[in-house]
């Protein structure tokens, strides 16, 4: 593949930092190369003729036979190379992905490794859209009568699926698309939005560090692709796709992150047995769902939790409308839109979907909005009970200085174009510079910060604890007695008005209990939903009566 020189500058010093991506803790790793075994040998190659075309060169594993004799169909997943490459450069994914119920098919494209191709037709064949047209069709061939076919593309290959599905999807292959020939990336576009418009599950991932491809391209294509009806723009993240209509991909986690109603990016992982219960995790000021990364994947080894993660509005990809942004990211509106968000994704009581909100700090205040404004709600969600981990509560804390947060938030609210960037500055200094947050987050994570802090009525916060505890709402509160931030009388207070649950004391641990403590609440989280959960049904159980 050649290599183009813009690609090479941005993977270097020039490239945009997407720190904000790195969600699950690094772990530092050996060379491929040299920590990985040598995968098994493949299958002898097979062949298939193309219309005189081409002969094209391809591995095919079947499902084992008495996956074949049972009930469910079996999927078949269809690998497509890059350019150049073969189905070889799949040779370590292809054990990975060996389930009983999945067929695998690996194709070398027209001209690539074993793939023959008559010379008359040579460039008409190889060409990037006639390439993958010929490919398609050996799948329609291959495939013909299954249902359930997954089509996997590494880089160029991404191009020859997008091809495929854009083709099959629509029938239409038009003959001045085909003779163009080589790679029309406004076709691929085009072809994107076609199958982002059909909602056709798409499964995007990437490696920041590709000496390569610069990352903005698979973000784009992220987020231009559609999974299914959930959202109306989503991204699949790591290598595990479970179910999209197909049960019979094995794998543990499923990780998406939605675009939600052009306002929030959440992170979800779906469980991998009879849900449970959904557990929502809400960040502090400032925060993002990645605060909760050494939490998460303790919880998710529970099979029947369902796990959503949330970036407020205004932090990390979350988007505000710019003429509505002081009011969108205020600290009681935050709480409407996100309780919104949820009934979105969760439904309403009805659908009977049990709905656990987790909040760190600040974001205890947005759980506690979200559960009271539920409660006066007629198409309410399922709430079953909140967890507040080191929280705000119902005065402000050591840390919080509201003379000067008042102060910055008046400028930001203001129309002085100077004003607003002077206190957009001063903001940014003393969370990155006194404060140590990362430098290269944007400014926009500590402004909304700010004015979600500096919104905050206090006095609301312990009206709706009162509430909350009235309604006997289980409540898991969990503090640090050395907490650098919040002094343990303010959860204390909140144990107290929400008596109704566990209540963790820890000696250390700071502020960032969901990192330090993971374990122990993780624990304590999942035990907690489940007795919850196990007292819910009981008390719906109808009583037998004797004859």
């Amino acid at each position: 593949m050649r290599r183009f020189p813009r690609a090479r500058l941005l993977s270097g010093s020039a490239r945009k930092p997407y720190a904000r991506w790195n969600f699950l803790p690094r772990v530092d790793i050996t060379s491929p190369r040299e920590g990985q075994a040598p995968p098994p040998p493949l299958p002898s190659p097979q062949y298939l003729d193309i219309h005189g075309r081409c002969t094209l060169e391809y591995v095919d594993i079947p499902p084992v036979k008495e996956a074949q004799q049972g009930h469910a169909a079996p999927v078949t997943i269809v690998l497509v190379h890059g350019a150049p490459g073969s189905y070889n450069d799949f040779r370590h994914l292809i054990p990975k992905l060996n389930h009983p119920n999945i067929r695998i098919i690996g194709i070398d494209l027209p001209g690539y490794a074993g793939s023959k191709v008559s010379e008359e037709h040579y460039l008409d064949s190889i060409s990037a859209l006639p390439s993958a047209e010929l490919a398609l069709e050996a799948v329609k061939k291959l495939c013909e009568g299954s249902d359930n076919v997954f089509l996997v593309g590494h880089s160029f290959g991404a191009h020859a699926v997008i091809n495929m599905a854009a083709f099959h999807a629509t029938r239409k292959h038009k003959e001045e698309v085909k003779l163009r020939g080589t790679t029309d990336f406004s076709v691929i576009r085009e072809q994107v939005n076609t199958l982002q418009e059909l909602k056709m599950p798409t499964l995007v991932a990437w490696s920041q560090n590709d000496e390569f491809m610069e990352e903005e391209i698979p973000v784009e294509l992220a987020r231009l692709c559609h999974p299914g009806p959930l959202s109306t723009c989503c991204r699949f993240l790591w290598a595990a796709w479970n179910t999209l209509g197909v049960n019979a991909i094995q794998s543990s986690l499923l990780f998406q992150v939605f675009y939600l109603n052009g306002r929030l990016w959440l992170r979800e992982i779906r469980p991998y047995a009879a849900k449970t219960a959904t557990i929502v995790l809400v960040h502090g000021a400032p925060g993002s769902y990645r605060d909760f990364r050494y939490l998460i994947p303790l919880l998710a080894q529970q099979p029947g939790l369902r796990i959503i993660g949330i970036n407020l509005p205004g932090c990390g990809d979350s988007v505000v409308e710019k003429a509505r942004y002081v009011e969108t990211v205020n600290a009681l509106r935050t709480s409407e839109v996100v309780l919104e968000g949820v009934r979105q994704l969760c439904g309403t009581k009805e659908e009977q979907e049990d709905v656990f909100l987790v909040g760190h700090s600040f974001g205890a205040h947005t759980v506690m909005n979200m559960a009271a404004l539920n409660a006066t709600e007629t198409q309410n969600v399922a709430i079953r009970g909140m967890a507040l981990l080191t929280p705000a509560g119902c005065v402000p804390h050591k840390s919080l200085k509201l003379g000067p947060i008042a102060l910055m938030v008046k400028m930001l609210k203001s129309e002085n174009t100077w004003a607003v960037s002077a206190a957009t500055y001063i903001t940014k200094f003393v969370y990155t510079k006194l404060l140590r947050f990362p430098s290269n987050s944007p400014a926009e994570l500590f402004v909304s910060a700010v004015i979600r802090t500096g919104t905050t009525d206090f006095d609301l916060i312990r009206d709706h604890a009162k509430l909350l505890g009235s309604l006997q709402t289980p409540t898991l509160v969990a503090w640090a007695k050395n907490d650098e931030h919040i002094q343990p009388e303010i959860p204390e207070e909140l144990s107290k008005l929400c008596p109704d649950g566990p209540h963790l004391e820890f000696s250390g641990g700071g502020h960032n209990l969901q990192k330090t403590r993971a374990d122990e609440i993780s624990t304590a989280i999942v035990k907690w939903v489940q007795e919850v959960v196990a007292k819910d049904k009981l008390e719906v159980e109808p009583v037998s009566t004797a004859a």
